[in-house]
């Protein structure tokens, strides 16, 4: 199970203190110590763990160091480094347009603003992130790619 903790402050932690005192709860399912996940695996101790490996999200360099330093290396890295350095700052390529069509159903589905999270007609199939990221869920050979992003020359310039 790969979930951060819970970010706490001193205040939160006192308020659970008191509460697990007061009504004398089961260690399970505090929450300063506990995320929601973590607290569920204890209780259900023989429910399926799935590990979602791949990420779509954050640029390469970025997912592979979180990548090395809490997953030891069980993700897969599916964005690619497009971007291109030019007199020391990154060119980010505009997203135009965030679509997929889905090979099972037909839908074309496009995500238009920042967390604007959208499925398919079926199901097998998600996207997401507008035109701040391109997200995808499902299994990849049930898409077609439709989304549309600037063009970078090979000198990092932007078409």
């Amino acid at each position: 199970m790969k979930q951060r903790p819970n970010v706490l402050t001193e205040d939160d932690i006192r308020t659970s203190d008191a509460i697990w005192q007061k009504y004398s709860l089961d260690e399970r399912y505090r929450f300063s110590t506990h995320s929601l996940l973590s607290s569920a695996l204890e209780i259900w101790q023989d429910a399926p763990v799935t590990l979602l490996r791949e990420h779509y999200c954050c640029h390469p360099k970025i997912i592979n160091f979180c990548n090395q330093k809490f997953y030891h290396g069980q993700l897969i890295v599916m964005t690619k480094d497009h971007q291109k350095c030019t007199k020391g700052r990154m060119i980010m390529p505009k997203i135009i347009r965030n679509a997929i069509r889905c090979k099972k159903c037909g839908d074309v589905i496009e995500s238009k603003t920042v967390h604007d999270f959208k499925f398919c007609s079926c199901g097998s199939c998600a996207v997401d992130g507008g035109h701040d990221y391109l997200r995808r869920c499902g299994n990849r050979e049930d898409w077609e790619e439709l989304s549309e992003v600037e063009k970078v020359e090979d000198n990092g310039a932007l078409v």
